[in-house]
């Protein structure tokens, strides 16, 4: 269910605290971004509304339109300089410096700005309202979003972090997917299990544990045949990248580096009871 706050109708009774942190983190990186009218998602409003104590690295600035993408990427560009050895655009055929840090990081999904201040990213897989944005996360506790002047989450969302538990919302793998897909997609999504649970110290729920078991099983098939794997679509989606190595070496590493994740987070699983609460709104 939908939780909207406003300054008419403060459904979060810390609203105005969040609305002046969301300025203040804008504006100690380039303060004309908010002309594009930016939609902060991910760790950082998770942070701002649920877990004020917990570290976010990069910044995750989403956008309702085309527009308003366009217009914050040419304000960062005027005001972040950089020479064009220092841009790389995976939609080219140059290859990619893989120990060097670039200021420009261009995926069809975001583009990344990397400076000795922040690390921001702007993103431009789809354009959604706040409202929409939520909703397509892949786990329930990220289902929040803080603009200008509101606040979007969900009553799940604060009942998965009442409840101490990462929830999944979006399992992001077709059916379908092939074997290559499949690997990508367990490399992405264990890091960011294995993130969560341990920077808010958060067990996962059932569902969730079902899904690392059976990726688990998946990862330790016969059918996970290194042979059709494609190695530079893993490197490229994955980040992981071992110099040298041939393309088995390199799978079998990555391989055993997931098995250790799931593996830890299995051990890690205790079912426990859920919090119970009243008919009240909890905000």
């Amino acid at each position: 269910m939908l939780v909207k706050s406003t300054k008419d109708d403060k459904a979060i009774p810390y609203h105005d605290k969040v609305i002046k942190s969301y300025y203040k983190i804008i504006q100690s990186i380039i303060p004309e971004l908010i002309q594009a009218n930016p939609i902060l998602s991910g760790s950082a409003a998770i942070t701002l509304v649920y877990a004020p104590k917990a570290p976010y690295g990069d910044l995750d600035l989403y956008f309702q339109s085309q527009e308003d993408f366009d217009l914050a990427l040419q304000i960062v560009k005027s005001k972040v300089i950089c020479e064009e050895d220092e841009i790389y655009d995976d939609s080219t055929s140059i290859p990619r410096d893989y120990d060097k840090i670039y200021t420009y990081y261009y995926t069809k999904n975001a583009v990344t700005i990397n400076t000795n201040r922040f690390k921001l990213q702007l993103i431009r897989k789809e354009f959604l309202t706040p409202e929409k944005l939520i909703y397509s996360h892949d786990f329930t506790n990220v289902s929040v979003a803080v603009t200008k002047d509101a606040i979007y989450t969900t009553k799940e969302t604060l009942f998965s972090w009442y409840e101490k538990q990462i929830v999944l919302r979006n399992y992001m793998l077709s059916e379908n997917a092939n074997i290559t897909d499949r690997m990508s997609f367990y490399a992405t999504f264990l890091g960011r299990v294995n993130k969560y649970v341990l920077r808010y110290d958060l067990k996962m729920s059932d569902p969730l544990h079902y899904k690392i078991k059976q990726i688990h099983t998946d990862l330790c098939s016969p059918d996970l045949d290194n042979n059709n794997l494609d190695i530079d679509h893993l490197i490229l989606v994955t980040d992981h990248y071992y110099g040298g190595l041939t393309k088995e070496s390199f799978i079998d590493k990555l391989k055993v580096e997931l098995l250790r994740i799931t593996d830890r987070l299995i051990s890690y699983h205790e079912i426990s009871q859920p919090l119970v609460f009243d008919n009240n709104n909890p905000f």
